[in-house]
C-alpha cells in the first residue's frame, strides 16, 4: 500500500492498465475487424487513423478544459469512465456498437493522454526536477504505457474473439479507474477548480456528448474529409499561434521558441512516417508476406508485430534512463539518432519492395523494419516531452503541451493517410509501396542534413 501513495507510480500504473487496451486496439483490431466484420482494409485503416488524429485534437480540447471548466484530475476520472463505456460497447461486437465503441473510446483516450502528461508535469515541478531527472520519468512514462500495450498484443494473440477481447478490455480500463479512486488524494495538482461544480460537471458531459458526435460523424467516408480539413486548419493557425508568440516575446524567448519550431519541425515529420507503422506492417503481413523467417514458416499477425515493438520499445527503455544519469547528449544529436535509426529502417523496406517487386517479401525484413522503428521511437518520444519543459515557461507549458500533441497526434497520422492511402487501397501490388518507401528515406535524409548543418547552428544549446 506504500506505493499506491506515491503519486508518480498511480499515474504510472493508470497509465500501464489503460494502454492495455490501447494495445488490443492498436494492433488487433484491424486483424479481428477484416476477418470477421464487413469492413474493407481501407474502411479499417481510416478508422483507426481517425481515432488517432481525433484523440489528438480532443487532447487540445482536453488542455482547455482543465484549465477553465474543470481541473485536470477530475477531467481524469471522466476520461477512464469512458474508456470503461467504450470497451463495453466494443465487447458486444456488434457493426453499429463498434463505431459507438470506438467514439466513446477516443473522446476518453484523447482526454487521458493530456491529463496524464499535465499531472506528471505537476509531479516533476514539485519535485523540482532536472533536465536528467525529466528525461528519465518521461521514458519510464513511455516504458509502462508500452509494457500495458505489451499485455493487449498477448493477450489479443491468444483470445480469437473481439467480443471476448474487449470484455477483458473493459476488465484493465476499469482496474485503472480503481487506480485512480484509490490514489486520488495523492496526485499533485497545482492549479485547482472548486466553484460550481455542479454546473461545470453538466458542462463538461456536455462537451463530451459534442465531441462523441463529431466523432462518430468522422468514422463515415462521405464526413471524413471535414474533419481532416478541420485538423490542417487547425494546425495552420496552432502554428500561427506559436509565431505570434515568438514575435511578442523578448530576446532570449524569440530564440528559445525558434529553437522549439525548428525540433517541431522534425517531430512532425517523424510521427507522419511513424503512425503507419502497425497498419501497413498488418496490411503487408496479410497481403504480400510469405511467412518465412530465417527458412521456418511462421504465421506473424498484427499482434506478433505489437509484440516485438512493445518489447523491444520497453527493453530499451530501461536501458535508456541509465544512459540518461551518465550522458548529457545535445538535443539535435538526439534527434539526428532518432531519425537515422528511421532512416535505415525504410531502407530495409525499400530495398525489399523495389528488389523482390511483385514477389512476397521474407519475414526477416517486416521484423527488422519493426524492431528499428520502434528503436526510434524510444529515443524520440523523451525529446518532445522535455523540449517543451526546457523552452517554455510553467505558466504557457500547458497550451504547448496540448499544441505539440496535436500536431503530433492529429495532424501527422491526417497527413500519412494522404501519403499512403493509394498505396494500402491497391491491395495486389506490392511495386507500389517502393515508391513511398523511397520518399520517406529521401526525406529523413533531408531532415538529417538540415539537423546537421542548419539547425544545429541556427537553435540554443538545451
Amino acid at each position: 500500500m506504500k506505493l499506491i501513495k506515491r503519486p508518480l507510480f498511480i499515474l504510472l500504473s493508470m497509465q500501464f492498465l489503460f494502454a492495455i487496451a490501447y494495445g488490443m486496439i492498436y494492433y488487433s483490431a484491424y486483424w479481428y475487424l477484416f476477418q470477421n466484420q464487413p469492413f474493407t482494409s481501407t474502411d479499417i485503416l481510416e478508422i483507426l487513423l481517425h481515432i488517432l488524429a481525433i484523440s489528438g485534437a480532443i487532447g487540445v480540447i482536453a488542455s482547455f478544459i482543465g484549465k477553465c471548466i474543470i481541473d485536470f484530475k477530475q477531467l481524469l476520472y471522466y476520461s477512464l469512465i469512458f474508456q470503461v463505456v467504450g470497451c463495453l460497447l466494443l465487447a458486444f461486437n456488434q457493426y453499429d456498437l463498434i463505431r459507438c465503441g470506438f467514439a466513446i473510446y477516443t473522446v476518453g483516450y484523447g482526454f487521458v493522454v493530456t491529463c496524464i502528461t499535465i499531472l506528471l508535469d505537476n509531479y516533476l515541478m514539485s519535485i523540482n526536477a532536472n533536465e536528467n531527472r525529466t528525461k528519465i520519468v518521461f521514458t519510464w512514462d513511455i516504458l509502462f504505457f508500452n509494457g500495458g500495450m505489451l499485455v493487449g498484443c498477448v493477450i489479443g494473440l491468444f483470445v480469437i474473439d473481439f467480443g471476448v477481447l474487449f470484455i477483458y478490455g473493459f476488465l484493465f480500463c476499469g482496474l485503472s479507474l480503481f487506480v485512480y479512486l484509490l490514489g486520488y488524494n495523492k496526485i499533485t495538482l497545482y492549479e485547482k477548480i472548486r466553484d460550481k461544480l455542479f454546473i461545470r460537471h453538466l458542462g463538461i458531459m456536455a462537451i463530451s456528448a459534442v465531441l462523441f458526435l463529431i466523432t462518430l460523424i468522422s468514422f463515415n467516408k462521405e464526413w471524413s474529409f471535414i474533419g481532416d480539413s478541420l485538423i490542417i486548419i487547425s494546425s495552420i493557425m496552432l502554428f500561427t499561434y506559436f509565431l505570434v508568440y515568438m514575435l511578442r516575446s523578448n530576446n532570449l524567448t524569440k530564440i528559445k521558441i525558434r529553437t522549439f519550431l525548428h525540433y517541431l519541425f522534425y517531430m512532425i515529420v517523424f510521427w507522419s512516417f511513424y503512425q503507419l507503422m502497425p497498419f501497413l506492417t498488418s496490411h503487408i503481413l496479410m497481403f504480400y508476406s510469405d511467412n518465412y523467417f530465417l527458412g521456418m514458416e511462421i504465421s506473424l499477425t498484427s499482434n506478433g508485430v505489437g509484440i516485438i515493438n512493445t518489447m523491444v520499445i520497453t527493453f530499451f527503455s530501461l536501458i535508456l534512463p541509465i544512459i540518461y544519469k551518465r550522458v548529457k547528449v545535445k538535443y539535435y544529436i538526439s534527434f539526428q539518432l532518432s531519425l537515422l535509426v528511421m532512416l535505415i529502417s525504410f531502407s530495409v523496406m525499400f530495398y525489399s519492395t523495389y528488389v523482390l517487386s511483385d514477389l512476397k517479401i521474407g519475414l526477416l525484413f517486416i521484423i527488422s523494419f519493426v524492431v528499428l522503428i520502434s528503436l526510434s521511437e524510444v529515443l524520440m518520444v523523451p525529446l518532445q516531452y522535455t523540449i517543451v519543459k526546457q523552452v517554455i515557461n510553467t505558466k504557457d507549458r500547458v497550451v504547448f503541451y496540448s499544441g505539440v500533441a496535436f500536431l503530433l497526434k492529429s495532424l501527422s497520422p491526417v497527413l500519412s493517410a494522404q501519403l499512403f492511402s493509394g498505396a494500402v487501397a491497391n491491395i495486389h501490388k506490392i511495386s507500389t509501396f517502393s515508391s513511398f518507401f523511397f520518399l520517406i528515406c529521401f526525406a529523413l535524409i533531408l531532415c538529417i542534413l538540415l539537423l546537421k548543418f542548419y539547425s544545429s547552428k541556427r537553435c540554443i544549446d538545451v
